[in-house]
Formats: structure tokens, C-alpha cells, sequence
């Protein structure tokens, strides 16, 4: 199905070479459906090639959690 030259392997490589080129992804921090800015964040390998970043998320604060948490509550609640 995906032998060399074929339609199909072609577009699977132009597809995989697209995504590649959007790397990294920035993955955002999300309380309460609104997007939150964090002031660190931590880079997360590809796991079969450490060298390629696929992604940089964001790391939370105690109170950020403290605040999901609560908000999270408030949600059950209603």
C-alpha cells in the first residue's frame, strides 16, 4: 500500500513533511474555557528523536491550580 513511488506514500511523505514544519506546537494553558499565560513552560521531545521539539506547554502555578480547582467546583455545583 505504501511501497516506494506510490500515490499513496507520496502523500503520506508531503503530509508528514507538512506537519513536520509546524513544529513546535505551542501548547496553551486553559482554566475555566479562557487561555492563561504562564510564566514558564517546558520543551517535550519526540519520543523516537530527542533532538526534535514537538511541543512547549506550559507549566503551572499553585495558585493556577488552586484556581481550576475551585472553578471546577463551582461547575459541579451547577
Amino acid at each position: 500500500m505504501y511501497e516506494k513511488g506510490s500515490t499513496e506514500r507520496t502523500r503520506l511523505e508531503e503530509t508528514l513533511k507538512k506537519l513536520r514544519s509546524q513544529l513546535p506546537l505551542q501548547s496553551e494553558l486553559f482554566i475555566n474555557g479562557t487561555s492563561r499565560s504562564t510564566v514558564k513552560s517546558a520543551k517535550e521531545p519526540l519520543p523516537a528523536e530527542h533532538a526534535t521539539i514537538f511541543t512547549n506547554y506550559s507549566l503551572v502555578s499553585k495558585e493556577q491550580v488552586a484556581k481550576a480547582i475551585e472553578l471546577a467546583l463551582q461547575a459541579k455545583k451547577g
